[in-house]
């Protein structure tokens, strides 16, 4: 279950409190929602109801705050060099990390330096075939199946209508220094006709 809040709200404070007591973690929670302090609000409470180890509160950053300096307050500023690496390399341009919009996602339960860095700068990247080719080779990089995600993505764009983006959002797994994960988020288009 995601529920996704639209703007900061204390309703949101007090669901992501509530999930994390249920699994047992609010001290942490506590400890990273004041690591974040004014640079982001929650925006994103994910949980399973019979599973309540498992989920994620999610804090959308503030545009204009580099999601360096986020990492930095989280003891992670290591990871910022090859997240941002990839980040470049997906979009194929110079990356200005003061332009959001950004996101910060903690698992429940995780209590080591390990975070998820999320970001829609790849929606603006254009349509064009280095787009999947980037995509796929950061996928297979990282242990995924890069032909399998290239095919998916170039099937998607066989079925793109005028200017849709196929390539909307990427958030980047990190654990310490490391980036330990990919999660790409792909646009279906709607059915011709």
């Amino acid at each position: 279950l995601v529920e996704v809040f639209s703007r900061p709200t204390a309703a949101a404070w007090a669901r992501a409190q509530e999930v994390a007591r249920q699994a047992d973690c609010e001290a942490e929670l506590r400890r990273r929602h004041t690591a974040i302090g004014l640079r982001g609000t929650i925006f994103s409470v994910a949980h399973a109801p019979d599973a309540p180890a498992t989920g994620a509160i999610t804090w959308q950053l503030d545009r204009h705050i580099a999601p360096r300096d986020v990492l930095q307050a989280c003891g992670m500023v290591a990871a910022w060099p090859a997240a941002s690496a990839l980040l470049q390399e997906l979009t194929g341009a110079p990356l200005f990390p003061r332009v959001g919009p950004w996101s910060l996602a903690w698992a429940l339960g995780e209590t080591g330096p390990c975070l998820r860095l999320g970001s829609s700068l790849w929606a603006r990247t254009p349509e064009e075939p280095r787009k999947a080719r980037a995509m796929a080779a950061a996928v297979a990089r990282l242990g995924g199946d890069g032909r399998y995600a290239e095919g998916l993505y170039k099937l998607l764009d066989s079925a793109r209508t005028g200017h849709q983006r196929i390539g909307r959002a990427v958030e980047i797994e990190l654990r310490g220094a490391e980036i330990i994960g990919i999660e790409v988020f792909l646009h279906v288009p709607e059915p011709r006709g």
